[in-house]
């Protein structure tokens, strides 16, 4: 579980620094338009006549109300991305893990679930060979179906630790802490 927790601290850290470079284009970008929006605005306002100034305003407001909409959509797309890259890149890094690190996560994640007679551990094709035919009194078989992590079967009970599953099912909970930690110099 270390192991995963440096992984996805690694990820996260990647992950704020590329959001960081990011934010600053998009905020660049929004500088760019608001001072070009700026000086359209003045422009315009020079070719209206004195009582049409009110107006004037108006419209202006409206155009940089408009841009820090934008600008906030488009960061909160940057932002939503970012989140999704850094999960997707945790699925990778689970799914890229050693054969050694793999077999310790399977043996502690079994140990953790106590004896379990009759259980089956279904797991891809090229994790058989790291795990044997048995682990911890466990049939191991390989699973067509499955490209990552494992699962146990008891009967006609599965219990899913499928790296792609354990990620999503996590994600919801771990939004908020990782969106805190990937964009908390903008707080």
């Amino acid at each position: 579980m270390a192991n995963v927790e440096n992984l996805t601290n690694k990820i996260l850290e990647d992950a704020r620094q590329e959001a960081d470079q990011m934010i600053a284009d998009a905020e660049r970008r929004a500088a760019e338009i608001v001072d070009q929006k700026r000086r359209e605005t003045e422009q315009e306002r020079s070719r209206i006549q004195r009582s049409a100034e009110n107006e004037a305003e108006r419209a202006s407001e409206r155009v940089f109300s408009n841009v820090r909409l934008q600008t906030r959509n488009e960061e909160l797309t940057i932002r939503q991305e970012k989140m999704d890259e850094a999960f997707t890149k945790a699925k990778e890094m689970l799914q890229d893990m050693d054969d050694t690190a793999f077999k310790t996560y399977v043996t502690k994640v079994l140990e953790k679930l106590g004896t379990g007679q009759n259980e089956v551990v279904h797991v891809p094709q090229k994790r058989k060979a790291v795990l044997g035919d048995q682990i911890l009194g466990r049939k191991v078989e390989v699973s067509s179906d499955s490209t990552d992590g494992f699962s146990v079967q008891q009967d006609q009970v599965f219990l899913n630790f499928r790296f792609d599953a354990l990620v999503e099912s996590m994600r919801e909970e771990m939004e908020t802490e990782i969106r805190d930690i990937l964009f908390s110099k903008e707080a």
